[in-house]
């Protein structure tokens, strides 16, 4: 199953409540389906800083980003006009294996072509899945 969301970009409040309903909904829908694979994609709006991430990333869902990896996916449109920050996620249930994690910095010199930069990851499902 894949899943995708869009959370509150001014209240950390509000990131909050959507993280405790999508973790959840998660935990709920794998329970019903025997622990169906799942990933969840979004514009999450928060860091790794804030609880919001680490009521997603503590329990059934798995950050894709490796720890060390600072790479920012929000970054406006021009390029160096800000700077970037990781605010863009793929998390996976553990029945998926992650084989690569890259942010795609495609631009033409000036601008990018959106002011969120695509999260791209492969993964394969482990054997017994």
């Amino acid at each position: 199953m894949i899943l995708n969301t869009h959370f509150d970009h001014a209240g950390t409040e509000a990131r909050m409540h959507s993280a405790g309903f999508i973790a959840g909904t998660v935990a709920g829908i794998r329970i019903k389906t025997e622990n169906l694979p799942i990933i969840l994609t979004g514009d999450f709006n928060l860091e790794r800083t804030e609880r919001a991430y680490k009521a997603l990333a503590t329990g059934e869902l798995i950050d894709s980003k490796p720890e060390n990896d600072q790479t920012g996916t929000f970054c406006g449109f021009e390029v160096g006009g800000l700077e970037c920050r990781a605010i863009d996620f793929i998390f996976y249930s553990k029945e998926w294996v992650l084989r690569h994690y890259e942010v795609l910095r495609n631009n033409d010199g000036k601008h990018y072509p959106s002011d969120h930069l695509p999260v791209l990851t492969v993964f394969q499902l482990s054997k017994g899945n």
